[in-house]
């Protein structure tokens, strides 16, 4: 097993090795026996296409993310970023990151700046959202009103994954990054208190009436104003990757020439 501190000496002597810092709880005082370490490190090039290790430092399951200096001195150069992205999470990390090595004084530098780069949803990404609460609304509906065992056992995982849906919407639909669970419902608890609410009634409901009749009033309250659950009247086109709300429209507008008699 692994400890930090030889752990560090070793990735201190590697000349692929630039800088390592510690992010999250290990940087303050709320981490606790059951917190886990996150560690970056920053290689001068990242030739092996490694993002990710998972291993356990002093007995403690740790994240080990990798970057390397091309995507510090990337990010110099940018004004607004993801914030769903690795670009927009290395970003959060910086920020509450205590830096354990920096050889060459870049990410030291890149610290000091990176209060000036704004974390952004994408359109894509909001409209997204926005359809997947919508279409999961849409077929939950369909699922209970059947009436069918089968039905209302299938409703039963796909309840499971639409509450996480509307979790990680509520943050996406206002501009928030998803930066875990507890910080995500620390956010829903501050920003919609009935919100949150609705949530803990979920989690102590017994059956499928009670949790699908809390989970209807979620997705009442999980948009904020002036965005509305799409009722597919129209149709909704969705693009392969980032388009604009233009674009969206022109590929709507093929649909309808395509379907038109």
């Amino acid at each position: 097993m692994k400890s930090f501190s030889e752990l560090l000496k070793t990735l201190a002597s590697k000349t692929e090795v630039d800088a390592v810092f510690l992010t999250g709880s290990y940087t303050d005082t709320s981490a606790t026996k059951n917190s886990d370490i996150d560690l970056v490190i920053i290689l001068t090039a990242n030739k092996t296409n490694v993002r990710s290790v998972y291993e356990k430092i002093d007995g403690v399951f740790a994240d080990i993310f990798f970057f390397d200096n091309s995507e510090l001195e990337r990010l110099f150069h940018q004004k607004e970023v993801n914030c769903s992205g690795f670009e927009g999470m290395l970003i959060s990390w910086i920020k509450k990151s205590e830096i354990k090595l920096d050889k060459s004084g870049l990410l030291t530098k890149l610290k000091e700046k990176i209060l000036d780069i704004k974390l952004i949803v994408t359109e894509h990404e909001r409209n997204s959202t926005i359809n997947k609460i919508s279409y999961n609304f849409a077929q939950n509906q369909r699922y209970y009103n059947a009436g069918d065992t089968a039905y209302h056992q299938a409703l039963e995982i796909r309840l499971m994954y639409s509450v996480v849906d509307l979790l990680v919407g509520f943050l996406t639909l206002r501009n928030e990054p998803w930066r875990g669970e507890k910080q995500a419902i620390k956010f829903i608890e501050e920003k919609m208190p009935n919100f949150y609410s609705l949530f803990t009634e979920y989690i102590k409901a017994t059956c499928l009436k009670e949790r699908m009749s809390i989970y209807m009033k979620m997705v009442n309250r999980v948009f904020p104003e002036n965005v509305n659950l799409l009722d597919y009247n129209t149709p909704i086109a969705l693009p392969k990757s980032d388009n604009t709300s233009q674009e969206i429209e022109q590929q709507k507008q093929f649909w309808n020439n395509l379907t038109a008699r």
